[in-house]
């Protein structure tokens, strides 16, 4: 509230000395603006005006300047969000590609293990198909061979039958 001097002093005391105090300074603000010529007020007004124009001028630079900080962090973030949202971009085409690249090689793989496993079927196939040839063809030389035997045999037991045809009539005719 006021200025109170004395510790032991009463709520009553203390405001009672502070009205007067605030009395006092009036009086003396009032008389001081008596004091003035109107020159000498225009004057001061004018530094007032100044001082507030120069106060007014610091307060827009300021500002000036904290919008200029405010766009320029915005530009900032702003950048940042971009470059976050654009490496997110890259990371999810990375992935994308990444499984592509897979499913190629799973899929790939897939029709080399086809085309491995129809080769080894046709090479079977043909193995065993050249088995039954090789086997005919054993067989038919077999068989070739019986025959050529046979006939072999044949003529032999001809030729004997001849030789013994041949001696019997020689011996008829002696």
């Amino acid at each position: 509230m006021g200025n109170a001097c004395c510790p032991g002093e009463s709520e009553e005391q203390k405001k009672l000395i502070a009205d007067q105090v605030a009395q006092a300074k009036k009086h003396v603000g009032a008389q001081n603006k008596m004091e003035y010529t109107s020159s000498e007020r225009k004057s001061i007004l004018d530094e007032h005006e100044e001082k507030n124009e120069a106060k007014s001028k610091v307060i827009q630079e300021q500002e000036s300047s904290l919008v200029m900080q405010k766009n320029q962090r915005d530009a900032r973030l702003k950048k940042e969000e971009q470059e976050r949202i654009q490496k997110e971009k890259e990371e999810q085409e990375r992935v994308r590609l990444q499984k592509e690249r897979e499913e190629a090689e799973r899929i790939q793989k897939e029709k080399e293990e086809q085309e491995r496993v129809r080769l080894q079927k046709e090479r079977e196939e043909a193995e065993r198909i050249q088995k039954e040839k090789d086997e005919q063809e054993r067989i038919q030389k077999e068989k070739e061979e019986q025959e050529r035997i046979q006939r072999e045999k044949e003529e032999a037991e001809r030729i004997q039958k001849e030789k013994e045809e041949q001696g019997r009539v020689r011996l008829q005719k002696e």
